[in-house]
């Protein structure tokens, strides 16, 4: 690690906006934790309404205890063209093969703009924190980049999901788990978190996607059914293992 010293090294924490982000926030200022030099949430501009709540709570909440918060954002990721969906969207060909695209919307829309935005603070080095509990070791990962180092502070200092959820209840903190409207991962149950005006949301772009990748039909749900007609299917995603198809640690925190 002696040669991270030299040039401008950064501490940032990517927060979420859910439960692990929110606990981790909080330890910080109890002192619990090492405080880093900023916390930096990327927006996809398509997150949760319980998340933008959490957000600007927390960012006023880090602006009165000196914490640099700053929320950033690449572009809209609910408005996808014929060249850009991002999401892990449920396919079907004419044959009725079933396939699924590749998950490029966390790399896209949180990982560069939060390294673009370590870069633009002149930063030559740095070290990212994750939200990830120790009931979620297998989400640990290396960093790609030479120049960015991967912490995990919750796993360091021994802390589960369990632990987070109760450190929150305890303090009447609001916190479910983060993922945007219409992430293809979203079980059934984080559906009943979502005001009318996610679900809708979630609807249009799973109606905007349908035939918009050639040769195949895409759905947000992995019934390859239309959203508006799943949401009401309890046991919509039944088998999918979410933790163990999230690539990078980021989401979901």
């Amino acid at each position: 690690m002696g040669g991270w010293k030299q040039g401008k090294f950064i501490r940032c924490f990517s927060y979420g906006g859910g439960v692990q982000s929110r606990t981790l926030l909080r330890l910080i200022f109890d002192g619990v934790i090492e405080r880093p030099d900023v916390a930096i949430f990327a927006d996809t501009q398509q997150e949760p309404e319980h998340v933008y709540r959490a957000v600007l709570e927390d960012q006023e909440l880090s602006l009165s205890n000196g914490l640099d918060f700053r929320a950033i954002t690449w572009k809209d990721l609910g408005a996808p063209t014929i060249k850009s969906i991002y999401t892990p969207l449920f396919t079907k060909n004419a044959e009725g093969k079933k396939g699924q695209l590749l998950r490029t919307c966390t790399d896209r829309f949180k990982i560069r703009p939060i390294h673009r935005e370590l870069r633009s603070m002149g930063a030559t080095k740095a070290a990212m924190w994750l939200g990830i509990s120790t009931d979620e070791i297998r989400r640990v990962k290396p960093s790609p980049l030479q120049w960015v180092g991967m912490r995990w502070p919750l796993i360091e200092s021994n802390w589960s999901r369990a632990n987070c959820i109760k450190y929150l209840e305890d303090h009447n903190i609001e916190a479910v788990r983060s993922a945007c409207v219409f992430c293809p991962y979203k079980k059934p149950s984080e559906y009943e978190y979502l005001t009318p005006g996610d679900i809708q949301k979630a609807v249009v772009y799973d109606d905007l996607i349908r035939d918009m990748r050639p040769g195949f039909t895409s759905y947000v749900s992995p019934t390859r059914l239309p959203l508006r007609e799943t949401l009401n299917i309890i046991d919509i995603t039944a088998g999918i293992d979410y933790e163990e198809d999230e690539c990078s640690g980021i989401c979901f925190t």
